[in-house]
């Protein structure tokens, strides 16, 4: 080896590797923020589903979860309690929120909703269930939080 290319390669190093490395950190930080984001969608719609058969014709009536929601007909804070007591991956600031809407009338052609769907989960009224994660990236000197929100309906069974 010649004395004029002695240290090259640490040359080289040095100016490759603080670009390996940032591009390593970032899909790591990114596949961790693919995970609550898929966390945010799973949890949307198995709430969702657990919601829907929880509706009208739903026969544990007097059934309580262990913070005293009422199971049967399905309200907002049991399902928010559901989400976050059962779904891994939904952070303990993750926001949910429950509504109940009446379908389209082209969506049902036979049984119809009830008119009154918003104020009582009647069967064939749809609960629409959306879960915000908060999620903080964190890469080296940015850190900044990102809302993953996914958004799930199903029909009251």
């Amino acid at each position: 080896m010649r004395h004029y290319q002695r240290g090259g390669a640490l040359v080289e190093f040095a100016i490759v590797a603080p670009i390996a490395l940032l591009l390593l950190c970032g899909a790591i930080e990114f596949g961790t923020m693919t995970f609550y984001w898929h966390s945010a969608d799973y949890a949307a719609k198995s709430a969702a589903r657990w919601a829907s058969v929880r509706g009208a014709d739903c026969l544990n009536t007097s059934g309580k979860d262990a913070q005293g929601n009422t199971l049967c007909p399905v309200s907002s804070a049991a399902v928010k309690n559901y989400v976050l007591t059962t779904i891994p991956g939904v952070q303990s600031g993750a926001t949910v929120s429950t509504s109940f809407t009446a379908p389209p009338s082209t969506y049902f052609t036979q049984p119809s909703p009830a008119a009154n769907c918003p104020a009582d989960e009647l069967q064939y009224c749809l609960v629409n269930v959306t879960v915000t994660n908060p999620y903080t990236l964190k890469l080296w000197l940015f850190n900044t939080t990102v809302n993953l929100q996914s958004t799930a309906q199903e029909i009251v069974r």
